[in-house]
C-alpha cells in the first residue's frame, strides 16, 4: 500500500509530464510492478467511495467545476469530475486524481488535485499540491484535506522519498510516427524528490516527443510541457508578478490545451509585452466564455492583433485566414506582412493628423472588383467602401491583381501600393465621418476633411512622400536582386526635345508608382498633361518597373 502512495504522486507527475497511455513505474531499489492508468467517470469513482466515506462522496458530487463559473457554490473547492484519473495495480487497489480548483488559493503557481485512494482496508484522502518553480521544475507536497474546511491553508509535510519514473507509451503521444506503424514507444524518464528542501531536477526525455522547449521571442520564450498543466505552469511564470490567474482562469487554460496552446506560442513568438499580455487575458476570456468554436478563430484573432499593431489601422483580415491556401490570399498575406515590416507603415497617419487613434478596417480577396462596388460598372484593382448603416469600412483586393496570367496581373510592389493606397482611403473615410477625431494637424488640413471625391486630390497633395518611404522601406521584400539589377540598367528621358538622359532613380520610381490611379487627381491633370515630358517619363517608369519587376 505504501507502494500505491508513492505511485499517486508519480501518477501527477505523470498527468502534467506524459500521455500516460501503460506505463511500467518502478522505484529504483524496488522490482517493478505493473500498473496502469486510465480516466475514469465520477459515477465510477462514487461507485467506490459512497460505501466507504459517504460524506466526501457527497461533497465532491455537490461541487462540480461548473458551480465555479456559475459562482453557485457555497465552499472554496470544485471539483473537476470530467477529469479524473485512476491509477490501479494488479492487487486491486486504486488512487483517483480528482482536479481541484481552490478559489481562496491566490497563488498563480499553484495547482491541486485531491488524491483518494481506495483499498480493500483503507481510505487515504490527501490534498496534493503542485506548484510550478521558477527554474521551470515542479515541486509535490501533500497535506490533510477537510471537505468542509471555509477556507484554504495548506500546511506542506515532510517530503516523500525520491523516486524514478519510467513511461512507455504508444504512438498516439508521439511528435513523429514511424512510416510502418509504431515500431519505436515514446520512452520518458523523470526523477525527483517532493517536499521542503528538496529540488525536483528537471524531466530528462529520452525523445524530444514528450516535452516541447521553445527558443526564442523577445528576450528568449519560455519552455512548457505539453499538457493543459504545463502551459498553465508556463503562462503564469509570463504573467507574474503583475497579474494572478483566479481559479477559473486556472481551470480554463487547463482544460483547453489546444486554444491556450495557442496563447503561450504567440507570447513566445511575439514577446512578453504589456500589451501582448492585455490581448492574451482577453483572449482568454473569450474562451471561458466559450466564444471560440475552433482553434482556427482564436488564431485569426492572434493574427489580426499582430497585424494591427503593425498596421496603421485595426485590420480584420479573418476572410484571407479562412483560406490561406488559395494562392491569390498567400499572396495577399505575403505582400501585407512586407506592409508591417515598414516602421512608415504603422505611422502612416501619424505626421499629417497628430493621430495615433485606431479604427477597425475588413479586409477581402474578392474574384472580381467594380467600381462603386457595381458590377455594372468597370473593373478596378481595388475598392474600399463604408456601409451606410454600421459605418463598418471594407477593403476588397481583386484577385485578378493578386495572380499571374490576367490582364489585371500587377508585381508585388504595385500590389503594395495598392493595398497602401486604400488604407488611406479608409483612414480619410473615418475622418470624414469624425471630424472631431485628431483635429490638430501639422500645418495640412485647415479648414476641411476630404470627402470620398476629393481623396485623391488630397492624397496627390499630402501623402505622395510618406507612400514613397513606405515603399523604400520594403524594396528588398517585394522586389527580386534579379529585377532591380535589371531595372536599374534602365535609361530615362526626363524630356524628348531636346532629349535628356538620366540613370533609373529609386526614389522617382516611388514617387510615380504612388501616383498611379491618381490620375483623375486635379492636380495631376495639370502637373501631367497627356502628351507632356511629365506624362511620358511616369508612364515609363512605371511600364518599366511593371517588366522587369516581375514576381
Amino acid at each position: 500500500m505504501k507502494r500505491l502512495k508513492i505511485y499517486f504522486l508519480i501518477t501527477i507527475t505523470l498527468i502534467i509530464n506524459s500521455c500516460g497511455v501503460n506505463e511500467e513505474i518502478g522505484n529504483q531499489s524496488s522490482p517493478k510492478s505493473s500498473t496502469y492508468s486510465e480516466k475514469v467517470t465520477l459515477n465510477k469513482l462514487l461507485e467506490k467511495l459512497k460505501n466507504r466515506d459517504s460524506e466526501l462522496a457527497l461533497f465532491i458530487e455537490n461541487n462540480p467545476v461548473s458551480n465555479l463559473k456559475t459562482n453557485s457554490g457555497s465552499t472554496d473547492y470544485y471539483f473537476d469530475d470530467k477529469n479524473i484519473v485512476a491509477i490501479k495495480n494488479d492487487k486491486n487497489e486504486a488512487a483517483y486524481s480528482i482536479p481541484l480548483y481552490i478559489t481562496s488559493e491566490k497563488r498563480s503557481n499553484i495547482l491541486n488535485n485531491l488524491s483518494v485512494e481506495i483499498t480493500d482496508t483503507n481510505v487515504d484522502i490527501k490534498l496534493v499540491t503542485i506548484e510550478g518553480m521558477d527554474d521551470g521544475t515542479i515541486r509535490y507536497y501533500a497535506s490533510p484535506f477537510h471537505a468542509h474546511q471555509p477556507n484554504y491553508t495548506p500546511s506542506k509535510t515532510a517530503r516523500i522519498d525520491c523516486y524514478c519514473v519510467t513511461v512507455y507509451s504508444d504512438c498516439t503521444c508521439c511528435a513523429t510516427h514511424a512510416d510502418g506503424g509504431c515500431t519505436h514507444p515514446n520512452v520518458f524518464t523523470s526523477c525527483g524528490c517532493s517536499g521542503d528542501g528538496y529540488s525536483d531536477p528537471t524531466p530528462s526525455p529520452t525523445t524530444s516527443a514528450t516535452k516541447s522547449s521553445w527558443t526564442g521571442g523577445s528576450g528568449g520564450g519560455t519552455s512548457y510541457l505539453k499538457t493543459g498543466e504545463g502551459i498553465f505552469l508556463a503562462l503564469q511564470k509570463m504573467f507574474k508578478p503583475d497579474y494572478e490567474f483566479s481559479a477559473l482562469e486556472k481551470h480554463t487554460i487547463v482544460n483547453n490545451y489546444n486554444y491556450s496552446k495557442a496563447l503561450i506560442d504567440f507570447l513566445n513568438n511575439q514577446g512578453f509585452t504589456p500589451a501582448n499580455k492585455a490581448f492574451t487575458l482577453q483572449m482568454l476570456y473569450r474562451i471561458e466564455d466559450q466564444q471560440f468554436t475552433l482553434v482556427k478563430q482564436l488564431n485569426n484573432a492572434i493574427q489580426n492583433f499582430i497585424y494591427s499593431q503593425k498596421s496603421p489601422l485595426d485590420v480584420n483580415l479573418s476572410a484571407i485566414f479562412n483560406n490561406i491556401n488559395l494562392p491569390e490570399n498567400k499572396k495577399f498575406n505575403e505582400i501585407y506582412k512586407n506592409l508591417t515590416d515598414s516602421p512608415e507603415f504603422k505611422k502612416l497617419f501619424l505626421d499629417i493628423f497628430d493621430d495615433n487613434k485606431k479604427f477597425n478596417v475588413t479586409f477581402e480577396v474578392n474574384d472580381h472588383v467594380y467600381e462603386n462596388n457595381d458590377p455594372s460598372k468597370k473593373e478596378v484593382h481595388a475598392t474600399t467602401s463604408e456601409d451606410p448603416i454600421t459605418k463598418a469600412i471594407t477593403i476588397k483586393i481583386s484577385k485578378q491583381i493578386l495572380i499571374a496570367g490576367t490582364t489585371m496581373s500587377q508585381t508585388n510592389i504595385e500590389n503594395a501600393k495598392t493595398i497602401l493606397h486604400e488604407c488611406i482611403h479608409a483612414y480619410l473615410f473615418v475622418k470624414a465621418k469624425n471630424p472631431t477625431i485628431g483635429a490638430e494637424f501639422i500645418k495640412i488640413l485647415n479648414t476641411m476633411y476630404p470627402t470620398a471625391n476629393e481623396q485623391h486630390d488630397f492624397m496627390y497633395a499630402k501623402m505622395i512622400p510618406t507612400m514613397q518611404k513606405v515603399l523604400s522601406e520594403i524594396r528588398d521584400s517585394v522586389t527580386t536582386q534579379t529585377g532591380r539589377t535589371k531595372v536599374q540598367e534602365r535609361t530615362m528621358h526626363p524630356t524628348i526635345l531636346p532629349l535628356t538622359s538620366t540613370p533609373w532613380n529609386w526614389d522617382e520610381y516611388y514617387k510615380y508608382l504612388s501616383l498611379s490611379g491618381l490620375d483623375e487627381a486635379t492636380c495631376f491633370k495639370v502637373d501631367f498633361a497627356v502628351g507632356s515630358d511629365h506624362w511620358n517619363l511616369l508612364g515609363n517608369y512605371i511600364k518599366y518597373g511593371h517588366d522587369d519587376l516581375q514576381n
